[in-house]
């Protein structure tokens, strides 16, 4: 009896088990990473990961983290900004979700206030079936990434290069956008001035879409751990 094979992931029948549809999408999640960080206006500013094998470096460590982390297929993803400059790289990828697994665990202090928010104390349930991702991937060459990035192309790259394939394989319910750097605005190739959440709400990203998908802005973790913890308790209750 031979192998079924299959065209693209979009193929994938939903009935095959959950690990394996996981596994394809950490490998077609690779391609989109190495065709972002292939654009001129992404290597301006980021630049990847350590290289290692079995991996592209331009993964986000994040992302990466919240693939393995999901005991469902996901109806969300969460978006916060992006991890950083390289000074706050633990090196590879794999390097640096270890460095997440131990904030996780509590293997490690909440130096990194964000990971000490996300996972001090909110009902670990959101990670079940919510993505966990940065909507930027790579890591900045130097300085702070509002300063570094505001204005620029490389949200659009991300939109277009990392975003709209991703969420055509997963389609998702939702997207839930987390910080005011999602109000940077940059220019689309048709001339149009928009922010990131604006774009990925506009009608040209979502009718690109298999079915439309909300798009909210929503209190970033790094902020104020009490009103994450409510915002998460919410996003939780079960739907009327």
């Amino acid at each position: 009896m031979s192998e079924t094979t299959y065209r693209s992931f979009s193929d994938l029948p939903p009935e095959l088990p959950l690990a394996f549809r996981l596994k394809q999408l950490v490998k077609a999640a690779g391609k989109y990473a190495e065709d972002f960080g292939s654009q001129p206006s992404v290597t301006k500013i980021l630049t990847a990961y350590a290289l290692e094998p079995g991996i592209s470096s331009w993964f986000d460590p994040q992302t990466y983290w919240g693939i393995k982390h999901l005991k469902k297929w996901p109806d969300s993803v969460l978006l916060t900004h992006n991890w950083g400059n390289l000074s706050a790289s633990e090196g590879s990828v794999r390097a640096n979700v270890k460095y997440m697994d131990n904030c996780y665990n509590g293997k490690r202090k909440w130096g990194n206030r964000t990971y000490g928010h996300l996972f001090e104390d909110p009902d670990r349930r959101l990670f079940d079936r919510t993505l966990i991702a940065n909507a930027l991937w790579g890591l900045l060459k130097t300085g702070k990434a509002l300063d570094k990035v505001k204005g620029t192309q490389v949200y659009y790259a991300a939109a277009m290069h990392l975003w709209l394939p991703l969420l055509k394989l997963i389609k998702p319910k939702r997207v839930r956008v987390c910080g005011d750097w999602a109000d940077a605005s940059f220019i689309t190739d048709t001339g149009d001035f928009v922010s990131f959440i604006g774009f990925l709400q506009s009608k040209a990203f979502q009718s690109k879409l298999p079915k439309r998908v909300e798009v909210t802005s929503h209190y970033h973790p790094y902020y104020n751990k009490e009103t994450w913890k409510r915002q998460v308790k919410e996003w939780l209750k079960p739907s009327p």
